[in-house]
């Protein structure tokens, strides 16, 4: 009971010792204290929470020097709280962002002296893909976001209006049994004109795309007899821009039909 009740008293000396130095704002010495304890009594209990306080102030130490590049000084505070509570996970973390981060900063620098080019050349759609799937290094992140806000409002600027298509001159939407179809489009956009689909179906049957060729002239599609099944075919194409503004010819709901003739109405056209 005699050892049992020095050690308790040692213990409760060790934790007052680490108050006093979390007192004093010495977060190192709190980790070298706390894990001596932990050596002693594992499992030992943190009823303050001043061991995760002081290994969060570590932290936000290196988080400072990282949003000034300062990827290799950042990294030694997290080295200590790592040295001293390896399970931290929070500190793990950020010292694999930060070696990332180090290894992308001239890649990205790079980036962002290219991007403005898209700008002054009105092409904002250009520098919004470039930025597509990066993930900015800390010191980085602001200079990116006002460079993709300044896209994204110059985009918002040229591209008003959602795409039109219509139906090329010289092109029906009937067709003979045993013919091949042919439909091509005009389409038209006030600055991008990104995707066109075509989508087919048989009178009652399930929606397939159709590849669409595209030409100086419009967009054009052959649908074989094998698609259409020698009945009358249900279609509708959908325009996307750049800004994601979709234009339609016909819809799901309210598609168009291509009615196949009849052998009178053959003769008599």
């Amino acid at each position: 009971m005699r050892r049992n009740l020095a050690l308790g008293r040692s213990l409760v000396e060790r934790y007052a010792g680490i108050e006093a130095a979390s007192a004093r704002a010495a977060h190192v010495e709190v980790l070298d204290k706390f894990a001596t304890l932990e050596q002693e009594l594992p499992g030992a209990s943190d009823p303050l929470g001043l061991r995760a306080k002081a290994a969060a102030a570590l932290e936000e130490q290196a988080e400072a020097l990282a949003r000034e590049g300062k990827y290799a000084e950042a990294q030694a505070p997290l080295e200590t709280v790592l040295r001293t509570w390896p399970q931290r996970d929070v500190a793990r973390e950020r010292t694999r962002i930060y070696a990332e981060a180090r290894d992308l900063t001239a890649r990205q620098e790079a980036l962002l002296e290219a991007l403005p080019n898209a700008e002054r050349k009105r092409q904002p759609h250009e520098g919004l893909e470039m930025l597509r799937g990066v993930e900015p290094v800390p010191h980085l992140a602001a200079q990116f976001a006002d460079l993709r806000k300044r896209l994204e409002e110059q985009l918002a600027v040229l591209d008003r209006q959602p795409p039109k298509i219509l139906l090329r001159d010289g092109y029906f939407l009937d067709y003979d049994r045993g013919q091949v179809i042919e439909v091509s489009f005009r389409v038209t956009d006030d600055y991008l004109v990104k995707s066109v689909k075509l989508l087919v179906r048989p009178e009652g049957g399930r929606w397939r795309e159709v590849p669409l060729e595209r030409s100086t002239l419009g967009y054009t599609a052959e649908i074989r007899p094998d698609v259409h099944r020698n009945g009358n075919l249900q279609m509708y194409a959908v325009a996307t821009d750049a800004s994601g503004h979709e234009g339609f010819f016909g819809t799901p709901d309210a598609p168009k039909t291509v009615q196949r003739r009849k052998g009178f109405e053959r003769m008599v056209n």
